[in-house]
């Protein structure tokens, strides 16, 4: 081998071997991301955690052996975030970064059901990958009563908190490494495919590719059913009154009563409850 080609090889493995270092070495320290600062957004921890040392905060590890999901993990950067876009919202986020071995890459994480909790278990699987990865628990904490009080937190919900995680997790992987990701990923299933069809169809420089293993639509009438039923439940004030009732009852009588090849519903019912009233006199003799 000739000096020209021995040089050239060498400045081809110091090349290689400085492109893998800036992807998978930190910048800065950890703890130093506690006061960054990014709009709408106040980190409230920055701290690395050694490999295998993570534990779930108590009820955030799922059925059975919580700490499972968790076991054996490689040390990472974790960072947690509340974002606030609106003075109603309150998005928490994680944003956890491994050491050591980044991929260079960005997997986000959306929340299934009705969100109202960071997926810490989905986030684990992707750090194994060596991605650096995120989550939101969507702008609440819990059950879905709010959205009778807030309707902002249902915008957050709907999309808003998946594209402001997103935003959030890449300047901060940014600052971290030193430099973006290369591509940004996000895996959505079930209640977390609405985060994805959302990015898709509102934000699509988010994400460079998008997998949806499973569709949610029930999300949407869920809530529905619940405002209806506030609309109407909420106090005597909002009651429907008897009267009005009738006029209703009557009206639906009116508009469908028939359909089936039977006249006269209410009719037919007390002829039906003879009939049972009857039966069981006789059963009674017998």
């Amino acid at each position: 081998m000739t000096a020209g080609k021995s040089a050239i090889t060498l400045f081809s493995v110091l090349f290689a071997i400085s492109v893998f270092s800036q992807a998978s070495v930190a910048a800065v320290p950890c703890e130093s991301l506690a006061s960054l600062s990014l709009p709408n957004t106040t980190i409230t921890s920055a701290a690395t955690v050694a490999a295998g040392a993570f534990t779930p905060p108590a009820g955030r590890g799922g059925r059975g052996d919580a700490a499972a999901p968790f076991r054996n993990l490689p040390a990472f950067c974790r960072v947690t975030a509340t974002l606030k876009p609106t003075s109603e919202s309150n998005i928490k986020m994680e944003v956890w970064m491994p050491v050591t071995g980044w991929n260079g890459n960005f997997q986000g994480n959306g929340t299934g059901g009705m969100g109202g909790s960071i997926p810490l278990t989905d986030m684990a699987k992707t750090l194994r990958g060596g991605f650096a990865t995120a989550g939101s628990d969507t702008g609440h904490e819990g059950d879905s009563r709010y959205v009778l009080e807030y309707p902002e937190k249902v915008i957050d919900f709907a999309y808003r908190a998946g594209h402001e995680m997103t935003l959030k997790a890449k300047a901060v992987i940014a600052a971290y490494y030193g430099n973006g990701p290369k591509s940004s990923f996000l895996d959505g299933c079930g209640g977390s495919a609405q985060m994805a069809e959302n990015e898709m169809q509102r934000y699509p420089g988010d994400y460079d590719g998008i997998a949806i293993t499973g569709f949610s639509q029930k999300t949407r009438h869920a809530l529905e059913q619940m405002w209806i039923w506030d609309a109407n439940q909420r106090d005597k004030s909002s009651y429907l009154p008897t009267e009005k009732l009738t006029v209703l009852h009557n009206a639906v009588l009116q508009a469908c009563d028939g359909l089936d090849g039977v006249k006269d519903v209410r009719q037919a019912a007390n002829s039906i409850r003879a009939w049972c009233s009857a039966r069981r006199g006789t059963a009674r003799r017998v």
